[in-house]
């Protein structure tokens, strides 16, 4: 290069080649409703950067990122009678579209934030019956705490309906494939996946989509679809409302029984013909 000439700047698809890997909660959300309000807040401004700029996120910026978690732990920020969290609902107004906002408000009845330790505990599960890498899928995948520490060998697709939340995994998780989409309008052929894992929506809300023609509530509707994208001998490791199992309508569990077994501890592991059933299990907590 010319002398009087600065150095050209990398490519940006050079600057993030890793996923990040957090080393546990201390890693992502914080606790308290300002703190992880001000960490919404601060993400989401690295969010619009990233996106201005059109390029991956730094490693840096993606220590910011991980402290997203979402607006289910902290509805009251989108209160207006609330004083205290004027600033952060101007500061939304400013980072989010009308629609985003309108988004993120609703989400908050369905939006569960998981623990790094529950997380750890899920995937320890599944390696206890030999679960060692695969095709894996995560719906509603929040901002991907789960996709953030597999196995090696695990090939991730997380399926997530905010879009913001959506954008900021696959700045997070490069490698992975990150859909913003309504997993009820995710489609995928049954048998897919060696593994289905995650945090499924909670509430009584029903999606009249594909799996659901009974009309599940959206966490049995989760857990059903689950099932049904498992291969034959695949897992399904979900954390969902004990009325999955606890409900006096038992069709939601008559269907999943339907199609998996339950091996005796609280879980189901997948199959889906009468001549060949799953042999491992996954916990249902």
């Amino acid at each position: 290069m010319g002398a009087g000439f600065p150095p050209r700047p990398a490519p940006a698809k050079d600057i993030a080649s890793a996923q990040f890997r957090p080393s546990g909660q201390e890693d992502l959300a914080p606790s308290g409703a300002a703190s992880r309000v001000r960490a919404n807040i601060a993400a989401l401004a690295t969010l619009r950067t990233i996106q201005a700029e059109v390029r991956p996120a730094t490693p840096e910026e993606q220590r910011v990122l991980a402290r997203w978690s979402g607006w289910g732990a902290v509805p009251e920020v989108f209160d207006s009678a609330r004083s205290e969290f004027a600033q952060a609902r101007h500061e939304l107004g400013e980072l989010l579209s009308s629609e985003e906002l309108k988004a993120a408000a609703r989400n908050t009845l369905n939006a569960h934030y998981t623990d790094a330790a529950i997380v750890e505990a899920v995937w320890s599960a599944v390696r206890e019956p030999g679960f060692t890498g695969g095709r894996v899928l995560e719906p509603g995948c929040g901002s991907g705490n789960f996709i953030g520490l597999p196995p090696a060998a695990a090939e991730l697709t997380g399926v997530e309906l905010d879009p913001v939340t959506a954008a900021i995994a696959a700045l997070l998780y490069p490698q992975a494939e990150i859909r913003a989409e309504s997993f009820a309008d995710t489609r995928e052929r049954d048998g897919c996946f060696d593994l289905v894992i995650g945090n499924v929506p909670l509430g009584k809300v029903v999606l009249h989509r594909v799996h659901n023609a009974a009309g599940h509530s959206i966490h049995n509707h989760f857990v059903v679809k689950s099932v049904r994208l498992a291969r034959p001998g695949g897992l399904v490791a979900c954390l969902t409302s004990r009325y999955t199992m606890d409900s006096r309508n038992p069709a939601a569990r008559r269907e999943i029984a339907s199609l998996a077994d339950l091996p005796g501890r609280s879980g189901w592991r997948a199959g889906h013909t009468s001549g060949q059933r799953a042999r491992a299990w996954s916990p249902i907590c």
